[in-house]
């Protein structure tokens, strides 16, 4: 073989070698003492490179005919729009990758949000992810980048005697990192809690992985969720329950409530094969009884189908309220309302169109909707909107211009009437 880095996932074995296809790669699997080869078009810069994987499967990594890179996720194309794609990196939220030779310039592709950004840092020899925690080891030091907040910190300074660390080997919920200037000593990076952007909520709720957890506490794990399809989506109603939806392994999207003492609910199962296949769904309840779930299907030429359903009992049974394939452009990011009549739905944009759109009658109609007013922006992507438990309202919006992506917070004390932005 030509080089090996293994990674080892329940029981299996996985590296990379040379294939016969013209030159590229394969992704080998040893397991139950046989060696298989899951991949032999993987367009790699190196086979050093530590092993994709996503869950337990397979990522695909080839050039298409422009002869750009694009990264296969769940049957999905990533198109990174390069050449040349080294260290490749996967969790629930994000995929991150570089260009080869280029070291300080790290790629995030957002999988709610479908979109990609770039970090800019000093040069690194490597990185590794925990949640949405992106570690860099680097000229700089080792940096944390909170990539739901895009911010930074600086972990550990570069120390006098070295401008650069060494590896960084991905562990379950910690990081393993060998220092150049003491090749004898590794250092632990643990991380501590943290929330999944796709369910961040107030009173403690939250989704990691599959599993419904309530502070550090899991109440429980769902077993049929499609891997297929985006991550779940939970609605918290107070510190005692929430309403959690995902597309299930059986065609269909589920709907369960959970209680913080252990007890779980199956609810209702939506058919929504005829409008498309698994992509994202959006829950939000405003009470124990009145809730909103909003499908989108594949996107597929720039065009996506969004089906929204209400409940009145509970989440127990659904009723269509209309199809705003055409009245929402672009594609989803989240959805809320504040009451059973106004809600919001955020969107990623793609040129003039509204990045937020505004129902007042219950979902019927909707209108865009203009939280403040951007000048000499490229274009603003909605990202998130949900309730703290002091009843204040957070808005994240995505903001590109010349100079780059930046990301702005506004906050609502008055049940949306105006918004603040939150100085940085």
């Amino acid at each position: 073989m030509d080089a090996v880095t293994l990674k080892e996932k329940d029981g299996s074995v996985y590296w990379y070698d040379r294939s016969e296809n013209n030159g590229k790669y394969g992704l080998y699997q040893y397991a139950d003492k046989n060696i298989s080869i899951l991949n032999d078009d993987i367009s790699l810069a190196s086979p050093f490179q530590h092993v994709t994987l996503d869950g337990n499967k397979a990522v695909k990594i080839y050039t298409d005919a422009d002869e750009k890179i694009q990264i296969q996720v769940g049957g999905k194309d990533i198109d990174t729009g390069i050449r040349s794609v080294s260290d490749v990196q996967i969790n629930d939220q994000y995929v991150v990758w570089h260009e080869e030779n280029i070291i300080n310039k790290i790629y995030v592709y957002d999988r709610k949000a479908k979109q990609i950004y770039m970090i800019e840092t000093d040069d690194f020899f490597s990185y590794g992810m925990l949640e949405h925690t992106l570690i860099v080891n680097g000229s700089a030091g080792v940096l944390a980048y909170d990539l739901d907040q895009e911010t930074d910190t600086v972990i550990k300074p570069a120390s006098q005697n070295t401008n650069m660390y060494l590896y960084i080997f991905q562990g379950q919920d910690c990081l393993y990192t060998q220092r150049v200037d003491d090749q004898s000593v590794i250092g632990v990076l643990e991380y501590n809690g943290g929330t999944d952007r796709n369910s961040t909520l107030s009173d403690g709720w939250n989704v990691s992985g599959n599993a419904i957890v309530y502070g550090e506490k899991t109440i429980c794990q769902i077993s049929d969720v499609d891997d297929d399809a985006d991550t779940i989506d939970l609605s918290a109603l107070d510190s005692k329950k929430a309403f959690v939806s995902y597309f299930s392994n059986d065609g269909k999207i589920s709907v369960m409530s959970c209680t913080a003492d252990g007890q779980q609910t199956k609810l209702a199962s939506l058919e929504y094969k005829s409008y498309g296949g698994p992509n994202a769904v959006y829950l939000n309840f405003t009470n124990d009884k009145q809730g909103y779930l909003l499908y989108c299907s594949d996107p597929g030429a720039g065009m996506m189908n969004k089906v929204l359903w209400s409940t009145d009992d509970g989440g127990n049974t659904y009723t269509v309220v209309k199809d705003l394939s055409a009245a929402i452009q672009n594609y989803p990011a989240d959805m809320a309302f504040k009451d059973v009549s106004t809600g919001m739905i955020l969107v990623s944009n793609h040129g003039a169109d509204a990045y937020a759109y505004m129902t007042e009658d219950a979902g019927k109609t909707w209108k865009p909707y203009e939280i403040d007013t951007f000048k000499k922006c490229n274009y603003v992507n909605g990202i998130s909107i949900e309730k703290n438990a002091d009843s204040t309202w957070n808005l994240l919006l995505q903001i590109a211009t010349d100079d780059g992506l930046d990301s702005v917070t506004y906050t609502s004390d008055d049940e949306w009437k105006t918004w603040n932005r939150k100085e940085k």
